[in-house]
């Protein structure tokens, strides 16, 4: 599954990278958006322990419904 969480301010450099396996996909004066992959909920888990490890405010956490690019056939 792909989640976003999103960060109260701008996180550059050393910290941006502190969510391995995630990108950071936004970047406002505000916020920061990063985007990424989780197996399971321990790894999503993991990726908070991570925000709060570094002192980031969490702002939000939300799945991200991937697009359907199959459509079934009709007969």
């Amino acid at each position: 599954m792909v989640y976003e969480i999103v960060v109260k301010g701008r996180v550059q450099g050393a910290l941006s990278r502190a969510l391995d396996g995630f990108e950071v996909v936004d970047t406002a004066a505000s916020e920061t958006r990063f985007r990424g992959c989780v197996d399971d909920q321990a790894a999503l888990h993991a990726a908070l322990g991570r925000i709060a490890g570094c002192n980031l405010v969490l702002t939000s956490v939300r799945r991200v419904d991937q697009p359907v690019t199959d459509s079934p056939e009709q007969t």
